[in-house]
């Protein structure tokens, strides 16, 4: 008989999660255990066990805020949600939701892939606030030339014009130019900045996928080659992820992010492979990514709050003060 149950890390089987990742047909490197290990302070999943192994895992990375135990999506993780090859059935769903209010007072935010399920059962009940972002995912496994006439017509008009003046880039090894570009330029556009810990974290990811040959590093030139621009690719199963870019504003108008992901479109054109674009949730960054013929996939937001009044207040103070003290 199957038994969903809570288990932290240290209870968690490495063999049985590995062959459930390989038997999952959309599992990413997010949903490696290695990975998950990496990114996560702590970690605990809601297991459905069986005499086998593991028919499915949820896994929930936490942290301690506020004195709570607080479920959170980690830095450079997109997708979570259910891993597995069977849906949850509409109990199972129900105990799932029982386990996280036994275990934790409050869900910051966790993404991933809810929604199919979701919508085969009755799904959380009220007490949790359930919301659809979305992605956009392009299948690669089509001739270069039918992906590119897919293109939006100002992405080809600006391929023809690039194929006249390429951009000078190389491959790298080292991250550090990128996050050094991305610090420079982009983290004062971020409302409440990039802590240092970020970037120490993205240093620490780089070298666990690179050790397992997971990713491609690109970097664009200045004619005095002087890295100007940088993305970094991840492979994984089905999936590349476009899981980090940065450019100087000049070189950004040049489209050196379209150069880098024309690259890996052309270079796995053919390939039983989806290019993930990490779709922000910003109508100009998804309609950018759309522009190559992408289409819009849909994932869950889930949200949950039962902190104590007082600690509810406290948050609200601290959003307020960050908001108009700013």
């Amino acid at each position: 008989m199957n038994q969903v149950v809570l288990i932290y890390r240290a209870d968690i089987c490495p063999q049985k999660w590995a062959e459930l990742t390989l038997q999952c047909p959309y599992a990413m490197f997010y949903h490696q255990l290695w990975y998950l290990d990496t990114v996560a302070e702590h970690l605990a999943a809601i297991v459905c066990k069986n005499a086998q192994g593991y028919e499915w895992v949820f896994p929930l990375p936490f942290r301690y805020k506020f004195g709570f135990k607080t479920v959170y999506q980690p830095l450079f993780i997109q997708h979570l949600g259910f891993i597995g090859t069977v849906p949850p059935s509409e109990q199972q769903i129900l105990n799932i939701e029982n386990l996280i209010k036994q275990h934790f007072f409050y869900v910051a935010s966790y993404q991933g892939s809810l929604d199919t399920y979701l919508s085969e059962t009755q799904g959380f009940s009220n007490a949790f606030i359930l919301q659809t972002h979305r992605t956009h995912h392009l299948n690669l496994n089509q001739s270069y030339e039918l992906l590119r006439a897919n293109f939006r017509r100002d992405r080809r008009r600006e391929l023809k014009n690039q194929d006249l003046s390429m951009p000078r880039f190389e491959y790298g090894q080292n991250i550090e130019p990128l996050i050094a570009l991305f610090e420079r330029i982009h983290a004062k556009q971020i409302n409440g900045g990039v802590s240092q810990t970020a970037y120490a974290l993205l240093q620490k990811i780089y070298e666990v996928l690179s050790e397992k040959k997971l990713t491609r590093l690109y970097y664009g030139l200045s004619s005095s080659h002087e890295i100007v621009s940088g993305a970094l690719f991840v492979q994984y199963g089905s999936y590349i992820t476009y899981l980090f870019n940065a450019a100087l504003p000049d070189y950004r108008h040049e489209n050196h992010r379209l150069f880098f992901l024309n690259r890996e479109i052309e270079d796995n054109a053919g390939k039983p492979l989806f290019l993930d674009f990490e779709s922000a949730q910003e109508p100009k960054i998804a309609d950018y990514y759309a522009s190559f013929g992408a289409e819009s996939q849909p994932f869950a937001h889930l949200h949950y709050n039962n902190l104590p009044a007082p600690v509810r207040a406290l948050q609200a103070l601290k959003f307020y003060l960050h908001k108009h003290l700013k």
